[in-house]
């Protein structure tokens, strides 16, 4: 029965009750047959007016709880689901990849499962070995449903057990026990995932489930390759992601037509470039990526590799196209959803952002980034109650993360709060003096301030540090310290710079280098090109001296009113907008 229940998305209990109208038919066939078996009319006798109705009422108590037993487990949440890293019940260590491998995987296929909230990768492995209960774990994570199992691994045999957890109540739903070859184990994965979508009486679409049966390759050997590769390019250091890039290549080398491995080499080469400035392996990044989608078009995983680079590449276009296509193959993707909200964040598209890496923090509750990123986009809304809100979110989870301090320290002068600003501004001397975000940092709150020969000193640390070009805001102090000469020609080497560049954020940089220059008629035309292009930041120009002439400005203030409505009107959409419950505090 179970079977049909897969193949057609039934609920189970249909077919327990079909069962019991069977069993409780026979009992009633027997009595028909045991006083009216002889031929002939018969009469009813006294005593089946009694065992008649004992039958039906014994049948529908039957049902209730059935059904009852099936239901009460659906709770509100009960689509939100982590699935904890399997134990590894192989003898010794060496297994733990593959364990680890079944994992990631069934994730994977849960993740495809648009009607399902699936917590990501890197916001469970930490339970590993955990001692926690599975209500603490669900309590941190804001889930309703919890999937945990095991999997022991005997030469090209494999045991994987999967028991999917009621987490609100701590009870078992479902449990299974495979005993297959490793050539089956995406089989296994497979029906797992569609098993916790029938407990949790999830509807898939026929797309979902073909994505789900899809087996990526037939050589169990290259699967194997293939999560090695995957488990250090996770370690995320450098010699880690040479050794996956090498682990991904063999496994291509046994199936050259792998593409999720073709998919990992293209990661692997990106984290070279980001991390560790080997720049000269973009191309091949791009390569793999483009080769991981041919093979298969829809991967997810190819369409964010190749959305990664062309994001690196500033094809903003095309990044968009593929992040959007990964996101619709595989909703469950938080990286995806972040790197989009994030490019759209960059376009100062603040509404289609929020919304993006508020559902990528959703899944992935730990990552601190996104609770920055987002505390910025409410700082840029004046939702600043419910920036810092976010901001000590984030740092909740690292109470000494550099980029969170310095948006703290910004969006506490943008408050026109300098105390504050200070307060934070001091914990990024303390903690990381002489680095690229104290320094830049100090000379743009010092600016602020009016102390210009401090702010100086920290322009000079840094551009001599970081062998970086001089900033405008430089320009400026040079201009009030009396070298005005120094001060000029950096302003003169901006505006030919900013001159080459379309976006929101250059072109108010280039209205405010401008302004430092005294072109106020530019500075202004430039400002509400800026505007038209995104650019909502008003109180960035009420903070700056430089733009002390201003503020009585006709023009300057229509442009300020403008961004103002602006502002407006994007909250009004944010708050509009069933996806997610804004809240600007």
């Amino acid at each position: 029965m179970h079977l049909f229940s897969l193949r057609y998305n039934f609920d189970r209990y249909i077919f327990d009750l079909i069962l019991l109208f069977i069993v409780f038919g026979i009992g009633t066939t027997i009595i028909v047959s045991w006083f009216h078996g002889e031929e002939g009319k018969q009469k009813t006798r006294r005593i089946e007016y009694f065992l008649h109705p004992l039958i039906i009422t014994l049948a529908l108590a039957t049902a209730f709880l059935t059904i009852n037993k099936s239901s009460k487990i659906l709770h509100t949440n009960s689509n939100i689901v982590a699935v904890l890293p399997f134990t590894n019940m192989s003898d010794g260590n060496e297994n733990d990849y593959f364990c680890d491998g079944i994992t990631d995987d069934i994730l994977t296929q849960l993740s495809k499962i648009a009607e399902l909230k699936v917590i990501s990768r890197t916001s469970v492995m930490k339970y590993k070995n955990s001692n926690l209960s599975i209500p603490e774990i669900a309590n941190e994570l804001g889930v309703g449903s919890i999937l945990e199992g095991s999997v022991r691994k005997i030469g090209n045999k494999v045991r994987i057990t999967g028991q999917l957890i009621n987490a609100n109540l701590d009870e078992h739903l479902w449990a299974e026990t495979y005993d297959r070859n490793v050539d089956d184990v995406f089989k296994v994965q497979s029906e797992i995932a569609k098993k916790i979508a029938i407990e949790l009486k999830i509807h898939l679409t026929e797309n979902e489930k073909i994505l789900i049966d899809n087996e990526p390759t037939e050589n169990h050997e290259a699967y194997a390759l293939y999560l090695q590769g995957r488990k250090y390019y996770y370690l995320q250091t450098e010699d880690d992601n040479n050794k996956a890039m090498s682990y991904f290549k063999d496994a291509i080398k046994l199936d050259s037509t792998y593409a999720i491995a073709f998919a990992g080499l293209a990661k692997t080469y990106d984290q070279n470039v980001r991390k560790w400035s080997i720049n000269e392996q973009r191309d091949s990044s791009l390569n793999m990526a483009k080769k991981a989608l041919k093979l298969n078009p829809d991967l997810a995983e190819a369409h964010e590799a190749l959305a990664a680079n062309y994001d690196s590449m500033g094809e903003a276009k095309l990044a968009e196209h593929h992040y959007i296509k990964a996101i619709k193959l595989k909703p469950n993707f938080p990286t995806a959803q972040y790197n989009l909200g994030t490019l759209y964040f960059n376009q100062f598209k603040f509404d289609k952002a929020l919304i993006l890496i508020e559902k990528s923090i959703q899944l992935m509750p730990d990552h601190i980034f996104g609770y920055t990123v987002l505390g910025m986009i409410y700082g840029d809304l004046l939702c600043n109650k419910k920036a810092f809100e976010m901001f000590n979110k984030a740092l909740s989870l690292d109470p000494n993360h550099m980029f969170t301090f310095t948006q703290m320290s910004k969006y506490s002068l943008l408050n026109n709060d300098q105390e504050k600003a200070d307060e934070y501004f001091e914990k990024i001397s303390d903690i990381y003096p002489d680095s690229f975000m104290e320094l830049f940092t100090g000379g743009q709150l010092e600016l602020a301030k009016g102390n210009y020969k401090l702010s100086n000193d920290y322009w000079i640390k840094y551009e001599s540090t970081f062998n970086s070009p001089p900033e405008y805001l430089h320009g400026y102090v040079y201009k009030k310290i009396g070298e005005t000469k120094k001060g000029n020609e950096i302003i003169k080497n901006e505006i030919i710079d900013y001159t080459d560049y379309d976006g929101a954020l250059n072109l108010n940089c280039l209205s405010e280098v401008y302004a430092i220059d005294g072109n106020k008629t530019m500075a202004l035309e430039t400002l509400e090109k800026g505007i038209n292009s995104g650019w909502i930041n008003y109180r960035h120009h009420l903070i700056y001296p430089f733009m002390n002439d201003y503020k009585k400005d006709k023009k300057f203030n229509y442009l300020v009113n403008k961004m103002k409505n602006k502002i407006d009107s994007i909250k009004t959409v944010l708050v509009e907008n069933d996806e997610i419950n804004f809240d600007c505090l």
